[in-house]
């Protein structure tokens, strides 16, 4: 998502071993750097997911997360999400 003042986050999948040079690394690095030189904030949007870490250098902000489970399939989803089954 693009707007006047930000680009919000693509999501990437890679092969663990190839993580340096995967397509998704490679297209989250020409995002970023398309949202920079138009002088926009990149948005990683809500989570912890490791390979953020790698983009911030560190500088992260404390965040929280709630959830609201309004099924059964929410209620399993986020049990398996708190035992580290989903993320």
């Amino acid at each position: 998502h693009v707007d006047a003042g930000r680009v919000e986050s693509i999501i990437g999948a890679y092969e663990p071993a190839f993580a340096w040079a995967s397509p998704g690394q490679i297209l989250q690095a020409e995002c970023i750097r398309w949202a920079l030189d138009r002088g926009l904030d990149y948005d990683f949007r809500i989570g912890d997911e490791r390979y953020k870490a790698r983009w911030t250098f560190g500088d992260a902000v404390e965040l929280r997360t709630f959830a609201l489970v309004t099924s059964r399939w929410g209620r399993l989803y986020l049990a398996l999400s708190r035992l580290g089954v989903c993320d």
